[in-house]
């Protein structure tokens, strides 16, 4: 017969993969990811009628449905990132890593498409360099 499995007593106990409950620190950092993902999807999801859409001119395929889909999922992060901090979380690294290759993907869009509009660029580049930020501050934290 099989003994009962044992409690975890520290995250070395662990599984590989997975941290176990999350630190103060990494709560904090992903409710922080969660509300930066919620207001770059709010700003895109009101892009259309506020304007910001017609300011920024982003290439393709940035079209009107596609960057209030894209804001959409991006503000159900939110709560999903919430929940998520009060629960025993998969490794933290999944997260950064997942903030690194957006940042990567959308610097890489911005950059190789030979569009030259100075407001769109810098909007891009600059979530691009605060998913960067984030993520390596979520990889510092799953150490």
């Amino acid at each position: 017969m099989r003994e009962p499995a044992q409690p975890f007593r520290s995250a070395t106990d662990l599984p590989r993969g997975h941290s176990g409950p999350p630190s103060a620190v990494q709560v904090r950092l992903l409710r922080l990811d969660g509300g930066i993902e919620a207001v770059i999807g709010l700003i895109l999801v009101t892009s259309p009628i506020s304007g910001i859409f017609q300011a920024l001119r982003l290439p393709q395929p940035a079209s009107r449905p596609m960057v209030v889909v894209v804001g959409i999922m991006l503000i159900l992060l939110l709560p999903l990132f919430w929940w998520l901090s009060s629960r025993t979380l998969p490794d933290m690294r999944l997260i950064a890593v997942g903030n690194l290759v957006s940042a990567a993907v959308l610097a890489g869009w911005i950059l190789t498409t030979g569009h030259s509009n100075t407001t769109g660029h810098l909007f891009v580049l600059a979530v691009s360099g605060a998913l960067v930020i984030l993520g390596m501050m979520q990889l510092a934290a799953s150490r």
